[in-house]
């Protein structure tokens, strides 16, 4: 079934912010923790609608004060937000290695184009951009990359669903990202193979998180989080 979207998003609230299990509030005076949420519509970027707080210390009040009022959009330009929150989270100064815990819960869409979600590319670009600026990524997939809709993904068309979450997992540890179809390089989000933003060659086989329940949503963020904290992440 097609997964509503404040639901897959409040288990990822929850995971994070409950006021008796939250993990920020674990993981707040062990780590510098920020927070950048996305969807459609708003005035950064050309199209997408960015929440950002910076990094700092004991931040997980400061974090619920923006993240308790985000509301979801209807569909998500992936490239053109995380191109923002990247250039914005690679300027903050910072004594230690950088991380992203992404979190998404479809497949992304251009500025440009809806439908079909095409857009791979920037996406991972922006990730691949993350990297080179010294951010590593780790990727959590919830919605519809767990309960995707019936012949909503072809493989043969564009890497999406997990293919994508692997692609993202990739680039975000500085490992290889697979070549995407020849029909995604003429689809509507690219046009033309020189139009491909990403870098692209053998795939590696960097971890990706799945979270089908609300309590497998904070098991696999805790982990993302002792990842980072044992720096066990290339």
């Amino acid at each position: 079934m097609f997964e509503p979207r404040p639901e897959r998003w409040d288990r990822v609230y929850d995971a994070l912010l409950n006021a008796d299990t939250g993990l920020l509030q674990s993981y707040e005076s062990q780590m510098r923790l920020g927070f950048a949420s996305f969807s459609d519509g708003g005035a950064l970027g050309a199209c997408s609608q960015v929440s950002y707080v910076a990094p700092a210390s004991t931040n997980a009040n400061g974090i619920n004060a923006v993240y308790s009022i985000v509301q979801s959009g209807a569909s998500s330009p992936s490239g053109d937000a995380l191109a923002y929150i990247v250039s914005t989270f690679a300027a903050t100064s910072s004594e230690g290695r950088k991380f992203m815990l992404l979190v998404l819960a479809g497949d992304p869409e251009t500025c440009t184009v809806s439908d079909p979600d095409c857009g791979q590319d920037p996406a991972i670009a922006a990730i691949q951009q993350a990297r080179s600026q010294g951010i590593s990524t780790l990727v959590l997939g919830v919605g519809d990359f767990v309960t995707p809709q019936p012949g909503f993904c072809d493989l043969t068309l564009r890497r999406c669903g997990t293919a994508h979450l692997e692609d993202l997992a990739n680039a975000g540890v500085g490992l290889g990202v697979a070549t995407p179809p020849d029909s995604y390089q003429y689809s509507p989000c690219v046009l033309t193979p020189t139009n491909l933003m990403a870098t692209y060659g053998t795939a590696g086989n960097a971890e990706y998180y799945l979270g089908a329940t609300a309590e497998d949503v904070r098991a696999k963020l805790d982990s993302m989080f002792l990842r980072v904290l044992v720096n066990a992440v290339p």
